[in-house]
């Protein structure tokens, strides 16, 4: 599915209608980041802290990648490093390496 809508030319644009010929209309929207895969990933750094070397500083780049993440002026380079590190600090755990995927996917 695109994330991109056209609408241009000869357009007469009522609220989400337009009508007219030859219609087009560029609209860009940026995913927004799904807090529940945040959350998600909080939780099994929880339920697995145990067996991370360094559940407090996953904790942290969690954080910071969220911050970014939801930041109007968020910066991208800032979050992706910080996904970096907590893909590497949580690697010897499966479950949460694949939920780190997911959110670097969705992201």
């Amino acid at each position: 599915m695109s994330d991109s809508m056209y609408i241009g030319d000869d357009a007469q644009i009522r609220g989400q209608v337009a009508m007219g010929r030859t219609v087009s209309q560029v609209q860009n929207a940026a995913p927004s980041p799904d807090a529940s895969l945040f959350d998600r990933v909080a939780a099994l750094i929880d339920e697995h802290e145990a067996a991370l070397p360094d559940a407090r500083r996953a904790r942290r780049d969690l954080a910071d990648a969220r911050e970014e993440a939801e930041a109007e002026d968020g910066d991208i380079e800032r979050r992706d490093n910080a996904l970096a590190r907590l893909a590497a600090r949580v690697a010897p755990v499966a479950a949460l390496a694949e939920a780190v995927r997911r959110l670097m996917d969705a992201l």
